[in-house]
């Protein structure tokens, strides 16, 4: 397991995705000032997210000790935190009010959706080949996927 391979306690655990959620939370005002000066297009900073925080994820496969995967885990706050702050004005751009609903339902349900057949995955994964082999599965296919928002 990650808590005996990392030599960490359940709380050491929890410190990851904590420290994943403070910077999705700080990178997430950064990210919306991006997009609302226009500095970058938005199909740019939205495929660079994607790419990056699917890079973080594989990377947390490699993590050795707990202070790498707490920094991987932060990594990848930062690639979800340019997705979230950037997706739903696009999504406003491109689909028109009678649309607009139905693009928002499907958004709206991609993340547990998704989140929901990751962990499923992952957990599978984790079981019988072990938990880095889990994040790389995970992680690598979102590095394809963002070249598709360009």
């Amino acid at each position: 397991s990650m808590e005996e391979d990392l030599k960490i306690n359940d709380w050491e655990s929890a410190l990851p995705s904590m420290a994943m959620t403070a910077v999705f939370t700080v990178a997430s005002l950064i990210f919306g000032l991006l997009a609302d000066r226009e500095v970058l297009d938005r199909r740019i900073i939205l495929a660079s997210g994607i790419a990056f925080w699917s890079f973080a994820t594989a990377l947390s496969g490699f993590a050795q000790d707990l202070q790498q995967l707490i920094l991987f885990r932060s990594l990848v706050g930062v690639g979800e935190a340019s997705f979230a702050t950037v997706a739903s004005p696009m999504i406003t751009d491109f689909y028109p009010g009678p649309q607009r609903n139905r693009a928002f339902t499907i958004f709206g349900l991609s993340a547990p959706v998704g989140a929901a057949i990751g962990f499923g995955i992952g957990s599978m994964l984790g079981a019988h080949l072990g938990w880095r082999y889990a994040f790389f599965v995970c992680g690598f296919p979102g590095v394809m996927v963002a070249f598709t928002v360009l």
